[in-house]
Parts: C-alpha cells; sequence; structure tokens
C-alpha cells in the first residue's frame, strides 16, 4: 500500500505547489493540472490492478468507496481556471484526510 500512500503524497505535493502560483488563469498552470490528472488517473488504475488478488493488512486499510471516491476526484472536471484550482483542493482536502485516517488505523 506504500504505492497508494506516495501518490496520496504526490497530491499533496502538488497542490503546495498550484497554491503558490499566483495567476490561477495562467496556460500553464491549467495543462499541468491536466496532465497531472492524466498521470494520477494512470497510477491509480495501476495500484488498483495490483491489489487484486488476497488482501494484505496494509491494503485492508482502503476500503472500495475511499477508492472509487479517490478516483472521481481525480477526474478534473472542466478546463477552467476556476475549476482547477478547485478541482486541486478538493482533491487535496480529501487526500489529506485519507492520510489522516490511514495514520489513526
Amino acid at each position: 500500500m506504500t504505492q497508494l500512500n506516495s501518490l496520496i503524497q504526490e497530491v499533496i505535493e502538488f497542490s503546495d505547489l498550484i497554491a503558490s502560483h499566483e495567476n490561477p488563469a495562467d496556460p500553464d498552470l491549467q495543462n499541468a493540472c491536466a496532465l497531472f490528472s492524466n498521470y494520477l488517473d494512470n497510477q491509480l488504475k495501476e495500484i488498483r490492478r495490483s491489489m487484486i488478488g488476497n488482501p494484505t493488512a496494509l491494503s485492508t486499510r482502503w476500503n472500495p468507496h475511499e477508492l472509487r471516491q479517490l478516483s472521481d476526484l481525480i477526474k478534473r472536471p472542466t478546463h477552467s481556471p476556476r475549476s482547477s484550482v478547485e478541482w486541486i483542493r478538493t482533491l487535496f482536502q480529501y487526500c489529506i484526510n485519507l492520510q489522516r485516517g490511514s495514520m489513526a488505523a
């Protein structure tokens, strides 16, 4: 499950980078968010494939609902400046909550 934890950490680090960006209308920011969304989607698919089979103690921390929610949030809705900022904020908050939940488990 370190793969999923690493992916969540990547989301947190990327959102920190985006939060420091001064212009949400910057096309480079839009492209970065689109590329990151595609990257996360592919990584999560790979992680889910590796989870098929006998669950380990670590993988039981992530239930199907959490993974489905994460998958839904990874998909970036539209290509407007406002939606990109809202997208990464929502994804960031969800990942923070997942991270806190896994630390408590």
